[in-house]
């Protein structure tokens, strides 16, 4: 995962749009994008 992709979403799903990203629980979120994620109003579903 990183910036450019978490961009990419944001950018393309407008309106009303529910926004999620999924990704497997093992793998590893740094602070920095996990903030990134939060503020652009992206769901991150960890299965």
């Amino acid at each position: 995962m990183s910036e450019h992709l978490i961009s990419l979403v944001n950018e393309n799903a407008s309106g009303r749009l529910i926004k999620i990203i999924a990704t497997p629980k093992n793998r590893e979120i740094d602070d920095e994008l996990h903030a990134t994620l939060t503020k652009s109003e992206i769901h991150l579903l960890q299965y």
